[in-house]
Formats: structure tokens, C-alpha cells, sequence
């Protein structure tokens, strides 16, 4: 196998098989977008895991700091329910 065949770069799509080095300049950008693309969201859903990690560990250490002087029986404040919010978008 000689060094070009092994450099060859294959797009598959939908069953067939096409060689990226045969494609229009136009063709090229756009292979070369997509894998752009495809490495952010990569490197985004691992960010995502992370933030998720750090939310889970923070709202530990915030409930690790609870008393009962803390408890509020107030109904006429307006309040967010944080963690509500971001287990609902998970």
C-alpha cells in the first residue's frame, strides 16, 4: 500500500464511500467545516459533563451548610428554585 492510499481520507454517507481528495475545493471547505464542527461538539459535550459534575458538587457543599435557622417559611417572596431549574434542563 503505498503512502497516498494510506493518507486517502473516505466520507461515508448514507451506504456509499467517497474520496475527500476528489472533491471540488467547494466540497473540501465544507468536509473540512464538518469536522470542525464535529470536534467543538465534542469538546462542548465534555465541557457540558464537566459543568454538570462541578453543579451536582457545589449543590452538595451549599447543603452541607444547612440549619434549621435557615429555613424560611415566607410564601410572599419571590424566589428562583436553582436547582430545580437545572435538573429540569438536564
Amino acid at each position: 500500500m503505498s503512502e497516498q492510499e494510506k493518507k486517502k481520507v473516505i466520507f461515508e454517507n448514507e451506504g456509499s464511500r467517497y474520496d475527500v481528495s476528489k472533491f471540488t475545493d467547494e466540497g473540501k471547505t465544507f468536509f473540512r467545516y464538518l469536522i470542525e464542527t464535529n470536534q467543538e461538539i465534542n469538546v462542548l459535550k465534555q465541557r457540558m459533563d464537566i459543568l454538570q459534575a462541578a453543579n451536582i458538587t457545589l449543590n452538595s457543599k451549599i447543603k452541607e451548610q444547612f440549619t434549621d435557622a435557615m429555613l424560611s417559611d415566607s410564601v410572599d417572596v419571590d424566589c428562583k428554585r436553582i436547582s430545580e431549574e437545572v435538573t429540569e434542563d438536564s
